[in-house]
């Protein structure tokens, strides 16, 4: 059928939902949606397993000659297509080199071929759903996203970088959610932030700013958990961070001069500590007891690992932009660090008095 299309080209046309309903019913009857989200009936495959391949392959056979061909006019089958490719485990998981391969095409043909006005609002949605089948289903929304948007013409970017910029926030708070769905949030963040890189390299200046500084908002909203609320900003702000890294890499120079929004988060979640009083948990006594010349009356900094990978984070990010401050930048300009402005942080250390105090230059917003 494939090839019949093929040939055929535009004089298919009159054929294609009938050649659409019996491909989707037949790929529906070998291959299951896991969550079950789809209006054709699942039937268990009673045929040889060793046909089961070349059933799911020619499937894929078809897709591609009807996309490459007829894509104009695929509007009302691109929900149905992408619950196929992005949630049916058979055409994720890519068990099968060829069936890999395959699906590969597919997802690229659609990107490629299908007017973004008619992609984009169907890619999106398949989110949620996406989100329940696990990160392998979630990372194939936004590489194709990513795809999409890197043969976006200004035209096309200027209407959607919101929406897209927008879903795309949406899914950089995983880390925060912790869906059971999902086992590998790295992976998942890092291709939400891959695709929010090929935005970020289709928009200008004025497009970028407000956008940027929304994520600097979102990364440091405060929650009403009261137990939840400080992890939860923790890891909005290590998924913040995970983002400014990429742009500085990506961007170098150009993305410097943004830190002058950071400086002060920067600054806070390097002095800020979690302490924790070691007579808070024991019963007070009458003469303190000494250990090493320190007195249990103490405090003691501990650390939670979300609080080490942001500040790796942090100065990983700060070290970059050193690195790509350019002369004409002049960032690191003593006129933007005033000795006059110091903040006092207080941080206990280790051995010494909880009144101890540490001296911060604090950078001035010009």
């Amino acid at each position: 059928m494939g090839s019949l299309v093929s040939v055929l080209g535009s004089k298919a046309l009159p054929q294609l939902p009938h050649i659409m309903k019996t491909m989707l019913e037949r790929a529906h009857e070998i291959s299951e949606c896991p969550i079950g989200n789809s209006k054709y009936r699942h039937k268990t495959f009673d045929g040889d397993s060793s046909y089961r391949v070349p059933l799911l392959l020619s499937v894929l056979t078809v897709l591609e000659a009807v996309i490459a061909n007829l894509g104009e006019f695929m509007s009302p089958y691109i929900g149905d297509i992408l619950d196929l490719i992005i949630l049916h485990q058979d055409y994720v998981l890519e068990s099968d080199s060829k069936i890999k391969v395959g699906a590969a095409t597919v997802r690229r043909l659609l990107t490629e071929k299908i007017p973004v006005r008619l992609l984009l609002s169907p890619l999106l949605k398949m989110y949620f759903n996406a989100l329940k089948c696990g990160e392998f289903s979630l990372c194939l929304v936004f590489e194709m996203l990513a795809s999409m948007v890197s043969a976006m013409d200004r035209a096309s970017i200027g209407s959607y970088h919101v929406k897209i910029y927008q879903q795309c926030l949406v899914a950089l708070d995983i880390r925060r959610q912790t869906p059971n769905s999902v086992k590998d949030i790295n992976m998942v963040e890092q291709s939400v932030i891959c695709a929010i890189i090929s935005l970020t390299m289709k928009l200008t200046e004025t497009m970028f700013r407000p956008l940027f500084v929304l994520t600097l908002e979102w990364s440091e909203t405060k929650f009403e958990e009261i137990e939840s609320s400080k992890s939860g900003s923790l890891d909005r702000s290590i998924s913040f961070y995970k983002l400014v890294n990429k742009l500085i890499e990506q961007h170098r120079s150009l993305f410097v001069p943004y830190f002058k929004y950071l400086i002060d988060s920067c600054v806070r979640y390097l002095s800020e500590d979690q302490v924790s009083d070691s007579i808070s948990s024991t019963p007070k006594k009458k003469k303190a007891k000494v250990v090493d010349g320190i007195t249990s009356s103490k405090a003691r900094i501990v650390l939670s690992p979300n609080q080490w990978h942001l500040r790796a984070l942090i100065l990983r990010s700060l070290y970059k932009c050193f690195v790509y401050d350019m002369k004409d930048q002049k960032f690191l300009d003593a006129s933007n660090f005033q000795a006059s402005a110091l903040e006092t942080y207080r941080l206990p250390t280790y051995g010494q008095s909880s009144s101890s105090k540490r001296e911060v230059f604090r950078y001035t917003h010009s």
